[in-house]
Order: structure tokens, then C-alpha cells, then sequence
């Protein structure tokens, strides 16, 4: 290999379990016995490894429908209504609070055999949405794969952790802010120190450090004018750095080289460690 774009930019393995998305898992509610109008087998195939629905739930009364929607747990990334064909007025119409209560998102999925949405839900989006509902009408199959790809996302980021590094955590002040990303996505920002990392350079061996150069050399890296010194301070800076993710099952990290390395003499420069992070699945 001699040219930069045979490079390849992929996974080095498979990624540890807790940095991989989950898939959406939706749950269907029949509005009263009877015929689905949507086709759930169809559509269960075209979501297959995006998204689980559940076994279908048919409304029995008020109180069961309240009873259905407060019992969803937190694994359930949303509800997708059903309902029979000309259907009067439903349960979700006539009884919305316990949607309110819950906060589920609610979607309303497209026909599956038209690929278009069923014109008939336009009212009921804006009614619920009124409310306070999340809801979404979904236009066709694509829009709706994407939905529930980033319903599971969000579970997902809700249940993560992002660790910074040093005392000026550029872009943001995570002790300053952090808490906003909390409020807003559930993922929590760990402020380390930068000698949490440091402090392992020692006991990564010469040896060590060929083995996890040679492991990833290969068609990803081609190595140039690089100070075989600087290379081995990389290789350190990106072990160490995964040592203190695994620890704490963080999904990534950030670390400002500029602020808080370099201007105290650093010259653990993260940036190769990055590349390292991100081919392990982490987000750097």
C-alpha cells in the first residue's frame, strides 16, 4: 500500500456491548378486537434488526387501555396505535391522558402496502400533539426506519456515559454545563483528571506497544517521518485512555490537547489515540 486513500477507516473488532445501539422495541395497541388496518407481519420483515414489535395488545376497556400504556416499561421506545377499519372514534381520542402521563412517543406508521400515511391520523397527530403527546405520523417506510432507529438511540444515549478529561474540557466546561446534556439527552458527562490516564504510561511495555501497532498497521496506517518516540506516546496516550472508558463504560471521551496538555509541557497529543478509540467503536 503507498497512497493515503487505500487507507481504510473501519472497526478493528467487535466493539464491546455496551457501545453498540440497541434495537427500537415498539409496542402495538389494537384500539378495540378486531382486524389490524396496519400489516404487522409485513412490517415486522422490512424492521427486521432495526426494530422489535412486540406482540399486538387489544384495548378491552378504558381502564385496560390506562393499564396497558402506565405498564410499559423503560426497554418500550414507543407505541404504535392499530386500528380496525372504519373505526369510530378511539380510545386514544377519547381517553388521551394516560399517553400524557407515560410521555411514550406515539406513531402513527404509514400503510404498509401504500408506502403513504393514512390521512385519516392528521387530526388525531395535532390533537394528541396539543396535549403535550409526542407524536409521529409516519410518511413512508424509510422516514419510519430512520424514526425508530433514533428512538432506540435516544434509549440508548439516556443510559450512556461521556468522560472529559482535564480542567479546561474544550469545547464545553463540563463542570459548568454537563448537566445540560444530562437534562437534555440522559447521557452523563464524568469529569476526569488528566492524570488518570498519565499516571498508566509506565507500565505499557515496548513489547506491548509493537503488539497493538502491529494489530493495527496493516492497510489502516502508513507509517512516514514519525519519531518512533512520539509513536510510542501515542500508542501509550490511546491504551491508557481505553483503560479509563472500559472502567467506565463510557461511550467516548474528549480532551483538550491546546488547553489543558500542551500549555503544561504535554506532548501526549490525543489525536492518534483518537483514531485508535474510534476503530474500537468509542467516540472520540
Amino acid at each position: 500500500m503507498t497512497f493515503i486513500s487505500e487507507i481504510s477507516r473501519f472497526l478493528l473488532g467487535k466493539p464491546p456491548d455496551h457501545l453498540v445501539r440497541p434495537i427500537a422495541r415498539l409496542q402495538p395497541i389494537l384500539a378495540k378486537e378486531g382486524k389490524p388496518n396496519i400489516d404487522l407481519p409485513t412490517m415486522r420483515e422490512k424492521l427486521k434488526g432495526n426494530c422489535e414489535i412486540l406482540p399486538l395488545i387489544a384495548v378491552q376497556s378504558p381502564s385496560h387501555w390506562e393499564e396497558i400504556v402506565l405498564g410499559l416499561d423503560d426497554s418500550i421506545d414507543g407505541i404504535l396505535p392499530v386500528s380496525i377499519p372504519a373505526y369510530p372514534t378511539e380510545v386514544w381520542n377519547s381517553h388521551p391522558q394516560p399517553l400524557v402521563k407515560r410521555g411514550l412517543p406515539f406513531i402513527f406508521w404509514c400503510l404498509v402496502e401504500l408506502d403513504e400515511p393514512d390521512f385519516w391520523r392528521w387530526s388525531a397527530r395535532d390533537f394528541l400533539k396539543t396535549l403535550g403527546v409526542e407524536v409521529h405520523l409516519v410518511k413512508d417506510h424509510d422516514e419510519g426506519a430512520a424514526l425508530v432507529k433514533s428512538l432506540a438511540m435516544r434509549r440508548f444515549l439516556k443510559n450512556s456515559k461521556i468522560v472529559v478529561f482535564g480542567e479546561q474540557n474544550f469545547p464545553w466546561n463540563a463542570n459548568a454545563a454537563g448537566h445540560i446534556v444530562t437534562q437534555n439527552l440522559g447521557t452523563q458527562i464524568v469529569v476526569r483528571s488528566l492524570e488518570d490516564f498519565r499516571s498508566r504510561y509506565g507500565k505499557y511495555t515496548r513489547e506491548r506497544l509493537e503488539q497493538e501497532w502491529q494489530s493495527r498497521q496493516s492497510d489502516r496506517y502508513i507509517l512516514l517521518d514519525v519519531h518512533s518516540t512520539e509513536l510510542e506516546t501515542a500508542l501509550r496516550t490511546g491504551l491508557a485512555i481505553g483503560e479509563v472508558l472500559k472502567e467506565e463504560r463510557a461511550l467516548g471521551f474528549g480532551v483538550n490537547c491546546f488547553g489543558d496538555l500542551i500549555i503544561n509541557g504535554g506532548r501526549d497529543i490525543p489525536c492518534l489515540a483518537q483514531c485508535f478509540l474510534r476503530e474500537n467503536g468509542y467516540i472520540a
